[in-house]
């Protein structure tokens, strides 16, 4: 559900700063538990997107490298 405009076609300043898909993560509210209230969340800003992905199918997932995710078991 991510679409990323091609570098070709647009400004890599412009996609970084201005595309949906870049935007969706940035600040703390799309964070689900347990990110969102954390202490870290403003430190690490939810962990990984790529591995979230990688490992839950979900890129707003929490990062399963966190002790307190949900899918930690997954890096087992």
């Amino acid at each position: 559900g991510l679409d990323f405009p091609n570098v070709r076609d647009h400004a890599l300043r412009d996609i970084w700063e201005g595309s949906e898909a870049f935007a969706r993560f940035r600040g703390t509210a799309w964070m689900p538990a347990p990110c969102r209230g954390c202490a870290h969340a403003e430190a690490d800003w939810g962990g990984c997107r790529c591995q979230a992905f990688a490992l839950t199918g979900d890129a707003a997932a929490t990062d399963p490298a966190c002790a307190l995710s949900p899918a930690h078991h997954l890096l087992d």
